[in-house]
């Protein structure tokens, strides 16, 4: 019964700490997103790609295409393995920044 108990609050908290991120992210307030984000994985929280891409896409729509790299890089780090969505991402920033060099080594990434 305890056992069930705790992971209920565990699938709770994820689920508000998700929520709470997500608003952020559709508010265009990726800079207090990140923050929540960082803080979760610091003390553990595996979380998976879609909320990684939804932090890139947060940097990406805003042009911030380092900050939008140094969540990139911190999949492999995280163990999480970027997929199509998050090439996009990154494609899409950095065609709009004018950054053609960094577009072409995704797309090379990619093949």
């Amino acid at each position: 019964q305890r056992r069930k108990c705790e992971k209920l609050q565990s699938l709770f908290r994820e689920n508000y700490v998700l929520s709470v991120i997500d608003s952020f992210i559709h508010l265009e307030m990726v800079q207090l997103a990140e923050p929540i984000f960082n803080k979760y994985r610091r003390d553990g929280h595996q979380f998976d790609v879609k909320v990684y891409n939804s932090i890139l896409e947060g940097w990406a729509a805003q042009g911030q295409y380092r900050k939008m790299e140094h969540v990139f890089w911190s999949m492999s780090g995280d163990g999480v393995t970027p997929n199509f969505q998050s090439y996009a991402t990154l494609l899409e920033c950095y065609t709009r920044c004018e950054h053609w060099e960094e577009a072409g080594l995704v797309v090379q990434e990619m093949e």
